[in-house]
């Protein structure tokens, strides 16, 4: 099993759903008062506010629900992101450092030793 994420593919994906999001609001903004327009333009009380008490109770509800689950999926999206590139720079900083560390750990080891010819075991 993988867990590579490809943050920038991610991010692409969230700047295409970012804007349909911000789209749901001018919709629902729309639909509403075309439903307003629409209980004028039958001037019939008794339809009019049948059409409101349907738009209220089904319509409306079920659309808030949509842009709810859909807002809440892309910050769930955003946050793991954000988790996810914490982590690499966590990560990377942390193998610098054990890098460097191990880099230092052989400098200080002692030299070894050196023969200076053939059976020698004499260290310069």
């Amino acid at each position: 099993m993988s867990f590579d994420v490809s943050t920038s593919a991610v991010v692409g994906v969230l700047n295409e759903v970012n804007p349909k999001l911000q789209s749901y609001q001018e919709l629902f903004q729309t639909f509403g008062e075309n439903i307003q327009a629409l209980a004028e333009a039958t001037k019939a009380e008794p339809v009019g506010t049948a059409l409101q008490g349907v738009s209220g109770k089904a319509f409306q509800p079920a659309m808030s629900n949509v842009a709810g689950r859909t807002g809440n999926a892309v910050n769930a999206v955003n946050e793991v992101l954000r988790i996810l590139t914490s982590a690499d720079q966590h990560m990377s900083a942390t193998a610098r450092q054990s890098a460097a560390k191990a880099a230092q750990a052989k400098a200080d080891d002692a030299p070894e030793p050196v023969a200076s010819g053939p059976g020698s075991s004499r260290v310069r």
